[in-house]
């Protein structure tokens, strides 16, 4: 009641309501692997999911009966699972290239398949030369003036291991959006993925430019704010609630709680909060150690 009488949230129309429930699946696109030429070693970029792999997903999902499909498009771009900042867009030509892409849209188009291109703005994964990432400009530094890198838990060693991915700074998500956004716009894709902005915000302590997390907020609001004009449909995952107003598709939705020991039971309040107003999806089901009880939480 309260996002809703403050304009934060709408009830999904009639039309979407009458449509089945929506699918997503999310595709992983280029990766490094090492082959050997002539016997010497050579990393080379290996397609896990091609365009055309797209459509023969679809066709078999559809002979099933499941139509209303969505596929987040990850590691297609600007050198795969490992991409640059997203300063300029070029399709991986392992995965079909920008030919494929554009064949894959008019398919997406006929059959009304979701198509949401992932790009990462709140971490650096890859960094070329020609990408005009500057880490002195564009990362995020610590009060020491350092670098941070992402960190993630290791339930196998119980403690966080850095990640290799190192924060932007929010002061610029805008400044690589716009140098990528006009020829994303001409591909005319369903909406864009932009994963972490609904999740992450980072601090900055750069000595000259420094932004905390409100000011890191207000950045990420202003950039999907943008998108949602551009796109019309906007995909991220967590959903922190000031992306709300602006997405039509939230991923990874906490579902459950903690499992705390002395949790009792759980209850699914942020999917009862979004139920009737936004399209949105929890962990991914074949990533479940339990996936039966993954199932249960979704129904």
């Amino acid at each position: 009641d309260y996002f809703e009488k403050n304009g934060i949230l709408e009830r999904l129309s009639a039309e979407e309501v009458k449509k089945d429930i929506p699918l997503c699946l999310e595709t992983m696109g280029v990766i490094y692997s090492t082959e050997k030429i002539l016997s010497i070693p050579v990393t080379v970029k290996v397609p896990l999911t091609t365009f055309d792999d797209v459509k023969s997903m679809y066709n078999q999902l559809s002979e099933k009966g499941v139509s209303n499909v969505n596929f987040k498009l990850t590691g297609y771009t600007n050198g795969g699972m490992k991409s640059t900042v997203p300063s300029k867009l070029k399709w991986e030509k392992k995965v079909g290239g920008e030919d494929g892409f554009k064949d894959l849209m008019a398919f997406a188009e006929e059959k009304d398949v979701g198509i949401y291109p992932e790009f990462e703005f709140s971490y650096v994964i890859g960094v070329s030369l020609f990408d005009g990432f500057n880490y002195k400009k564009h990362a995020v530094q610590t009060m020491d003036g350092r670098y941070p890198s992402q960190r993630e838990y290791d339930p196998a060693y119980q403690t966080f291991f850095k990640t290799g991915y190192n924060p932007i700074s929010p002061s610029v998500f805008e400044y690589f959006y716009d140098k990528m956004s006009p020829k994303l716009l001409e591909a005319k894709p369903t909406g864009i993925s932009a994963g972490s902005l609904g999740s992450d915000l980072n601090s900055d302590f750069d000595d000259e430019d420094p932004y905390n997390r409100e000011d890191s907020k207000e950045n990420v609001v202003a950039l999907l704010e943008k998108m949602e004009k551009d796109f019309s449909n906007v995909m991220v995952s967590g959903g922190n609630a000031y992306a709300l107003p602006y997405v039509n598709y939230i991923l990874e939705v906490p579902l459950d709680s903690s499992q705390y020991l002395k949790s009792s039971n759980a209850i699914p309040f942020m999917g009862m909060v979004l139920h009737g107003y936004l399209n949105f999806t929890g962990s991914a089901l074949n990533m479940a150690g339990d996936i039966d009880y993954e199932i249960l939480k979704s129904i």
